[in-house]
């Protein structure tokens, strides 16, 4: 028998990919939910249902449906993470998480809520796995903090991956990143400008690794939190070089008068759980994945 699964924030970054995972396989019926942005991918075997998710008769609508897995991925992200406007992206957030949370609950559902590894915070020279404290940064985090807390005080959630994904990219990325910035620059023939010493690193995730680990995820039945990243950490400087050196740009590659404000931030994430426990592992080098994601912004956004 197919199972089914529920995909929120299906036309965003990770929900995108996703869908274009599953809908190739027999074994998955797609349901995919969606609020503004009508989905890219559009496919006979998946069903797109269009809803506010923070309307409780969304959630019940959706309880006739039998879901075997619900991958959480919507969330309202902020313009800027501090201030009015991120407070209230942190408190629509939780009202969409603990509708999700309440829906996996009252049908046993398997929860795959999706978080990121921010919620360790700024920090420098430092190694994290899964049991280090978490320090979150602005309201955005701290509300990720908040339902990851919610779901592990829940007793009658038994049923649940918390994935902590790490700076994830790919096609379909709308938020304007240092990888777009110095994609398109690069194309246009632009400098890439890094603020500070271009030092501070960054572990980017593609999302079809996500989207693989969300996978492992439904078809495992270890539950607990994990980190999910690539293992391999680059800093804003070599970025710009591998950008200019993949687009076979002319662009200078200079420093700004700026200072970087996360000059000393150095993540680096311990994915040997989910190597271990989900048998799962990155399977896109950044050089490979950059390319994927260069060849989709020169044919969708120049």
């Amino acid at each position: 028998m197919r199972k089914n699964i529920l995909i929120t924030g299906a036309s965003g970054l990770i929900g995108t990919a996703l869908v274009d995972l599953f809908r190739n396989k027999e074994a998955y019926k797609i349901i995919g939910v969606y609020n503004n942005n009508k989905p890219v991918i559009e496919d006979k075997n998946i069903i797109y249902l269009q809803g506010e998710l923070t309307q409780r008769k969304v959630w019940d609508d959706m309880k006739s449906l039998k879901i075997d897995a619900l991958i959480h991925c919507a969330a309202k992200t902020p313009g800027t993470f501090k201030g009015e406007a991120a407070e209230e992206s942190r408190l629509v957030n939780l009202e969409i998480d603990k509708f999700a949370i309440s829906y996996a609950r009252a049908e046993n559902t398997k929860l795959i809520y999706i978080s990121g590894t921010s919620v360790y915070g700024i920090f420098a020279n430092k190694i994290c796995d899964e049991d280090c404290e978490t320090h979150p940064t602005g309201p955005y985090v701290k509300g990720k903090v908040e339902s990851e807390n919610e779901i592990l005080s829940d007793k009658a959630i038994l049923k649940y991956f918390i994935l902590r994904v790490s700076a994830p990219y790919g096609p379909y990325q709308r938020s304007e990143t240092v990888l777009k910035i110095f994609t398109r620059n690069a194309l246009a023939g632009k400098p890439l400008i890094y603020y500070g010493t271009g030092q501070r690193t960054q572990d980017f995730t593609y999302v079809k690794d996500v989207a693989r680990a969300c996978l492992k995820a439904v078809e495992n039945d270890n539950y607990g939190v994990y980190n999910i990243a690539s293992g391999n950490s680059v800093s804003m400087k070599e970025l710009a070089f591998f950008i200019k050196e993949i687009t076979n740009s002319n662009s200078q590659i200079k420093a700004s008068d700026k200072k970087d404000p996360q000059e000393l931030y150095r993540p680096s994430f311990n994915i040997s759980k989910a190597k271990k426990f989900l048998g799962w592992f990155p399977g896109y080098p950044l050089k490979e994945g950059l390319r994927e994601f260069i060849e989709y912004i020169k044919e969708n956004e120049l």
